[in-house]
This record gives structure tokens, sequence and C-alpha cells, in this order.
């Protein structure tokens, strides 16, 4: 999926409430439901994701690359 059109609002989304269930900070645990966000940020005209080692206790990068963000386009 590609950004539909590029937003004049630079917004980095944050990735650190997507992980596993129980991990500090994450609220968002099914890759169905980090999908759907994704989708909507995207459709936005979004394309940049903030994340760290530390998110999830290092799910949310692993749920990332599950959902294949660099076929994303972001």
């Amino acid at each position: 999926m590609t950004s539909a059109q590029k937003s004049e609002l630079n917004v980095v989304f944050g990735a650190m409430t997507f992980g596993k269930k129980g991990a500090e900070q994450s609220r968002v645990y099914t890759l169905e439901d980090c999908s759907a966000i994704l989708d909507i940020f995207q459709e936005h005209g979004h394309a940049e994701i903030d994340t760290a080692r530390l998110y999830g206790e290092g799910s949310s990068e692993t749920m990332l690359g599950e959902l294949a963000w660099q076929k994303r386009g972001l």
C-alpha cells in the first residue's frame, strides 16, 4: 500500500503502543488491529514510523516486521 497523497503536515507514528499483551506500554496486541491503524495512518498521507527495540519489550518491532512494513511503503 502506498500513501494516497503526501500530507502537508509531517506526522510520525509512534509505534510504542504496538506489542505483546502484558508488555509495558503495549495497548494494541493483534496484527489485525495494528494493520488497520497503519492503513488509516497511510490513508491520511503519512509514511514515517518511530520505533525502538524497547517498545513493547521488543515485540513492537516484531509485529511491524510481521506486517511487512517496508513493503507497505513505511
